[in-house]
Order: C-alpha cells, then structure tokens, then sequence
C-alpha cells in the first residue's frame, strides 16, 4: 500500500512538470495521448459494456462506453469529489438521452481522462447522473473520448484496445 501511494505521487508530480498546448486565446488546448496500442478489462452486465477510467490522475470511475453518446458525462457527484466546480456560467450544451429526448447540461473541463494509457488532457465533459439507480456506475464514456482512437471491443475476453489513430 505504502509503495502504490508513492507511485501514485511520484506519478503525479511526474505528470504536473508536462508542458501543455495553448490555444490562440491562450487557455489550455485539449491534447490526445497514445503513442502504442493499449488493452483494458470491460466487464459487460446485461448489456451494458462497463470500463474502468482514471479522472485527473488519481480517482478512479466506472463508465459505461457508449459510442452513441457523442458527450462523455459524469455524475454529479463524481465531478464533486474531483472537486470541480460547476459554475453558474459553465457552458451548457444539448445532450440526447435515450429515445431521442433532448436536454441541456453543464460542462466543465477536467486535468485528464485516461483509459489504459490513452488518455485526453483538457478534456470537456458533461455533469448529469445518466444512471441514478445503478449503484457503481459514474458515467458514460463518450464519442468525444472514443472516436479518437481506434477502438475494438472484445466481449467474449472481456477486453477493450485502443490504438492511436494514424493522421
């Protein structure tokens, strides 16, 4: 336990002396990382495909990867406990839920979004609990974090591999 915290640590101040990209209004850009594919465990209930993610380094979530959804969302109270704040003036986008109803939530940016070792700095996501009854489930995990990489599912081995797509 004592070793795995001073990695965790280590991996954070590691990762807080990375430089990142401005954009042309000088905040910071969002940024894809994966330089080798890189293969995580799924667990698939029902039929429901579900992938363990780390936000902002260290806090870990369960989403469900969702290649419809063209938004990344995060429960309420998962957005708390990263202790990001929702504004009142965060921006707000349309977001589909299931049988095409339409509703509008907060979007706020997080450090980094990993799966395996892909991951997107400066990546926005929405704040809305998608499954309020389903105890364990954080979230969705979205086309917007999905679609930029090449993505095979393999649910008879329960795994999930990513690969850097070639530009």
């Amino acid at each position: 336990m004592r070793r795995a915290r001073a990695f965790l640590l280590l991996a954070a101040l590691l990762g807080a002396g990375c430089e990142t990209a401005r954009d042309a209004g000088g905040t910071t850009a969002r940024r894809v990382s994966l330089a080798a594919p890189t293969r995580v465990r799924i667990r698939v209930v029902q039929n429901l495909t579900l992938v363990q993610v780390t936000l902002n380094r260290v806090h870990p979530a369960t989403l469900v990867v969702d290649t419809g959804a063209q938004s990344t969302i995060l429960s309420p109270s998962v957005v708390k406990r990263l202790g990001v704040a929702v504004s009142a003036d965060a921006p707000r986008r349309q977001v589909a839920g299931v049988g095409g109803n339409k509703f509008e939530v907060p979007f706020v940016k997080l450090a980094v979004l990993r799966v395996g070792d892909a991951r997107i700095e400066n990546m926005e996501v929405g704040v809305y609990d998608v499954a309020p009854s389903a105890r364990g489930i954080h979230g969705l995990l979205g086309a917007d974090f999905l679609h930029e990489f090449r993505l095979t599912l393999d649910r008879n081995e329960n795994l999930m591999q990513l690969e850097p797509l070639k530009h």
